[in-house]
């Protein structure tokens, strides 16, 4: 995975200390995914 941003959480996320990331899945697992979520 890559991370594509990330940012301190909120108070009730968990507060300083705490990060909150969001991660690029690989092409592998978008794949998978897509099979698995395709609408027939």
């Amino acid at each position: 995975p890559e991370i594509l941003a990330f940012h301190s959480a909120p108070e009730w996320k968990g507060g300083t200390g705490a990060v909150m990331a969001i991660l690029k899945k690989g092409d592998k697992a978008s794949a998978l995914n897509r099979e698995l979520h395709a609408r027939r």
